[in-house]
């Protein structure tokens, strides 16, 4: 299996926390759409409530690409993990904006470059791959035509949620076999 990829893999990190317990996240770990945003904070609406992010220099953005806090708009849906601090806000780290996963096999493709995947309940995911924004990282076999997978490969695709409901994909995981 080739493996093609334009990121460097990550580093370990420097600290881990651990979670409070069986199905509850880890301190500092919030999902949520935006609600606000300002020139350090994003003002955030969770199933919890609404938690306030502060947002400095050091903060990784990303939104189908590296990104930066004024490209993070209201209705945004993001998964962050940073520091909890006292006062319960959120020091943030790592923000990802709108994005999406499927999971499942190529149902049908439609034309090159946008494929439909079922996932494992039966439900349909439309995956676009743009050939201007293509994405950062491929794992497929030899050969494998990633404008055109055939039918029935399973795959896996990490992506940016578009507002027509597809997903943009930014890495696409080819199963070994069909």
């Amino acid at each position: 299996m080739e493996i093609e990829s334009d990121t460097p893999p990550f580093a370990a990190p420097s600290r881990i926390i651990d979670s409070p317990g069986p199905g509850l996240a880890a301190p500092g770990f919030v999902i949520g759409e935006v609600i606000l945003r300002d020139r350090e904070f994003i003002y955030l609406k969770t199933g919890g409530g609404d938690r306030i992010l502060r947002v400095g220099a050091s903060a990784r953005i990303w939104k189908g690409g590296v990104a930066s806090l004024g490209d993070v708009q209201p209705g945004d849906e993001l998964t962050v993990s940073g520091e909890l601090l006292g006062d319960g806000s959120i020091d943030a780290r790592i923000v990802d904006v709108n994005v999406g996963q499927v999971r499942g096999f190529v149902d049908h493709v439609p034309r090159s470059g946008q494929w439909v995947v079922r996932d494992i309940r039966g439900g349909r995911q439309t995956v676009v791959v743009d050939s201007s924004n293509p994405p950062v990282e491929v794992h497929a076999t030899s050969g494998e035509s990633i404008d055109r997978p055939p039918v029935g490969k399973g795959v896996m695709v990490i992506g940016v949620k578009l507002s027509d409901g597809s997903l943009r994909a930014t890495r696409i995981y080819f199963s070994a076999g069909q």
